[in-house]
């Protein structure tokens, strides 16, 4: 992977983390997909946020696609030779998509190719950069955007967005707390 701040945060992931990252980002995504990519709602803020929207769109797409096509950042046709990374090789070994397959929040991600996979990684930094940098009105934790639909639906999404920040910002978080963490979110 390249450097910069939108991948350096991912040198701490492992298996584990990634894996919690992925159920997240499955959760998040899915959900808005099935809303019709519903707009977020952000709170007051001084970042960039047309850069934390398109990331939530780029969650929800390769989540429910497989890919997506993306002429931005590192992703533009002058710079993605430089990163080396393949659209038609997996990324990840064998064992690793069987354990993904394991759980059906994290079997959408089994066949992510390494070009995907790094272009997710990159809108994780991308959110969890800006998130992870502001607070709230409280003074507590940036929280994630509301938006227009039942709560059913809104609750496991922001849940799962939290995750998202946490894991960015270098949480050692599992499977199991992850899947807690959206189930049990009381916001």
């Amino acid at each position: 992977m390249g450097k910069g701040k939108y991948w350096c945060w991912a040198r701490h992931l492992d298996g584990d983390k990634l894996e919690a990252l992925l159920l997240a980002i499955g959760e998040f995504g899915s959900r808005l997909a099935a809303a019709g990519f519903l707009e977020p709602e952000f709170y007051p803020h001084r970042m960039a946020e047309d850069r934390m929207r398109n990331a939530l769109k780029v969650f929800g797409k390769i989540v429910t696609v497989g890919r997506v096509e993306m002429e931005y950042g590192p992703f533009g046709r002058s710079t993605v030779d430089y990163f080396d990374l393949s659209r038609h090789t997996s990324a990840f070994a064998m064992d690793y998509r069987e354990r993904l397959a394991t759980s059906e929040q994290t079997a959408w991600a089994q066949g992510l190719d390494e070009f995907n996979l790094g272009i997710l990684l990159w809108m994780v930094g991308e959110y969890g950069t800006r998130v992870n940098c502001g607070r709230g009105p409280d003074g507590a934790d940036y929280p994630p955007p509301a938006f227009e639909a039942d709560s059913y639906t809104t609750k496991p999404m922001r849940a799962a967005l939290r995750l998202i920040a946490k894991i960015e910002a270098g949480n050692a978080i599992t499977m199991s707390e992850a899947k807690r963490r959206i189930a049990e979110d009381d916001e």
